[in-house]
């Protein structure tokens, strides 16, 4: 016996769905955990700029995704302090970027795209 196709559509597209919403939560969740690490490092380290950039910013986040952040103003400890944070609290993989450290393009295009934290 062959399942009903129709069905299995429904069936696909639901579940579908309920992948996605639960992806834009992790995603909604990590944004928020990310932001309050940032400004508890402000706390210990004084005031620096961090964008956050790549999937967790601009979407496609997904089970197997890491973390991408860009930092200016925040000396090496703090950043390694930071790194480790991060990496402990959320359970991802984070490349953790000094905008120091970026080529010009880039630079920019993180200035222009980059999500403010």
């Amino acid at each position: 016996m062959h399942p009903d196709p129709a069905i299995t559509a429904e069936f696909l597209a639901t579940r579908d769905r309920a992948n996605a919403e639960a992806a834009q939560r992790e995603a909604a969740r990590l944004r928020a955990l990310v932001a309050d690490l940032v400004d508890r490092a402000r706390g210990a380290h004084g005031a620096f700029e961090a964008r956050l950039i790549g999937t967790l910013a601009f979407g496609d986040f997904g089970p197997t995704s890491d973390i991408d952040l860009v930092v200016r103003g925040l000396g090496p400890r703090a950043m390694v302090a930071l790194w480790r944070d991060l990496e402990a609290a959320t359970g991802r993989s984070v490349d953790l970027l000094d905008w120091a450290q970026l080529a010009p393009e880039f630079a920019d295009r993180v200035a222009a795209e980059g999500v403010p934290l």
